[in-house]
């Protein structure tokens, strides 16, 4: 064998096999690569499922009310596979109703085969239609503590919504919804809109606008109450006054409902008018009463009339007791027909029309035992007049009842409202 190996005949023969076997591996991959840059590209067969169908057709005047297939199945034959694809289903020249129409494959590639299965799509279309309809807004949320919400301002009111016939009359409210939770202020915002049915539920349709502006207003509670103006400093002596008018009759208080509820009337800070002798208008400045958040106006003016003041007496007033106990008996000693007088001052106007029912005078034997008493009488006159004279007196007897009822006083009454001329 080592001798046979060691024949140089032998490793040439060896040799040559060699250089034969590379020789023809190396052409057989430049055959390869030759043979690729050319395009040689074993045929391609390939099935694709659940490929969309999509239909054209004119958006603004129909919907689609049932398609058939939605999705379809695609065998392809060829040199290569599909890239970029779709499938449609054409009906842009198709009206309303029933149509039964062949799917076509877009962007197949010059030698490729494309079967669709199903070779057909049966497709309903429905005609839009369009109506008003009011927007209603839900207000979510709980406002900051003591404020209160009022109605929600939407702009604009109505919109106008198109959906299929069918649709379109399933169609009860359009809305939309924004919160107010924690506002101490006006809440203003875009709100997109969702129509309803008449269950609550969502229906697709298209609306104009989409989006509309809603503000609601969040405020403090409010009352208006009336004005009521004091003279605190009359004018100087012989002077009265006529009237005294003030530009507005009402304000309006905001703050806590509970507050709010307590008062009846805003009492105008207190009128100086000593230093006048005439007409003219004072302004005041009006301070938000204890416990309210402010006041509107916050302050006014004041027309005010003065006048050369006269005096008048005014008799035959009935005296009115009042702080009787129910366990003893009243009576008016003097003056015995239990009737008063009294002497006024004020505007010539407003004496000319005062009358005895004008005035209450008005005797007051609360916490007064058993006997007689000689006791003030209080007297309420209209405003702006004023009392002058001395005080009046009157006796009063106050007595245990005999049998279980007495004989009743001349006169007897509730002491009134008001301020009195004592």
């Amino acid at each position: 064998m080592d001798k046979w190996l060691r024949n140089p005949n032998v490793a040439r023969i060896v040799a040559l096999a060699v250089a034969v076997i590379l020789w023809s591996v190396v052409r057989l991959d430049k055959d390869r690569s030759n043979n690729g840059a050319a395009g040689v590209v074993l045929p391609v067969s390939q099935v694709i499922y659940n490929v969309r169908v999509v239909p054209l057709y004119d958006e603004s005047r129909y919907a689609i009310r049932e398609m058939s297939p939605s999705e379809v199945t695609l065998r392809i034959d060829g040199r290569t596979g599909l890239t970029a694809y779709r499938v449609v289903v054409d009906l842009r020249n198709a009206g309303a109703g029933e149509h039964t129409v062949a799917p076509r494959v877009e962007g197949v590639p010059g030698g490729v085969r494309v079967a669709v299965e199903p070779a057909s799509v049966r497709i309903v279309l429905e005609e839009k239609k369009s109506k008003e309809v009011p927007v209603r807004v839900a207000v979510r949320g709980v406002p900051a503590d003591g404020y209160r919400i009022g109605d929600p301002v939407v702009s604009p009111e109505r919109v106008l919504v198109t959906a299929p016939d069918s649709r379109l009359a399933e169609i009860d409210v359009v809305q939309g919804e924004i919160s107010v939770e924690g506002a101490d202020r006006a809440v203003k915002k875009d709100v997109r809109l969702t129509a309803y049915d008449r269950s609550g539920r969502a229906v697709d349709a298209e609306i104009a606008p989409q989006v509309v502006s809603v503000e609601v207003p969040v405020t403090l509670p409010f009352k208006n109450v009336p004005v009521r103006v004091d003279i605190g400093r009359a004018p100087p002596d012989g002077y009265a006054v006529a009237s005294v008018v003030p530009d507005v009759r009402e304000v309006t208080l905001f703050g806590p409902e509970r507050r709010l509820e307590a008062i009846e009337f805003y009492a105008v800070p207190a009128l100086d008018l000593s230093g006048m002798t005439g007409g003219g208008k004072v302004t005041v400045e009006l301070p938000a009463p204890e416990g309210v958040e402010r006041i509107e106006p916050d302050r006014l003016t004041v027309a005010v009339d003065i006048v050369a003041a006269v005096e008048r007496t005014i008799g035959g007033i009935p005296l009115l007791v009042s702080g009787q106990n129910r366990d003893y008996d009243t009576r008016i000693v003097e003056p015995a027909g239990g009737f008063v007088s009294v002497r006024a001052e004020g505007a010539p106007a407003l004496l000319e029309r005062l009358r005895p029912e004008d005035v209450q005078a008005v005797v007051d034997v609360s916490n007064l035992p058993p006997g007689v008493h000689e006791v003030a009488v209080r007297f309420y006159l209209p405003p702006l007049i004023e009392r002058i004279g001395p005080e009046t007196i009157v006796r009063v007897e106050i007595a245990e009842k005999r049998g279980g009822s007495g004989s009743p006083s001349p006169a007897q009454g509730s002491r009134p409202s008001g301020s009195p001329a004592a």
